[in-house]
């Protein structure tokens, strides 16, 4: 199951983290393990923020939420956890430059 973390910290909260994640822990039972996030993931400025399987989601939105983490899912980190991850599709581009040079 992909493992959701939903950033609860002051600033996140603030814009409405908390609700997003009891959304998130409601609709996506079945399909992630949703995990309140107590940290920061020091991107306050772009809160709310939550991470799906390592790549960092800014600006989720209570009515967005679903959708995004679906989109998520769609596109499989490289990361386990953490932030400035990128998507296989976009590493595999970055190759594909490379091999012009």
């Amino acid at each position: 199951k992909a493992v959701i973390k939903v950033c609860v910290h002051t600033t996140c909260a603030s814009r409405g983290s908390c609700a997003i994640f009891q959304r998130l822990q409601a609709e996506l039972y079945d399909e992630a393990i949703v995990r309140e996030y107590p940290h920061c993931f020091d991107a306050c400025d772009d809160g709310p923020n939550i991470s799906v399987n390592g790549e960092l989601l800014h600006h989720v939105s209570l009515e967005t939420a679903v959708r995004d983490v679906r989109r998520a899912f769609e596109r499989p980190s490289l990361k386990s956890d953490g932030q400035g991850i990128r998507s296989l599709t976009e590493l595999d581009d970055v190759l594909d430059d490379l091999t012009q040079l």
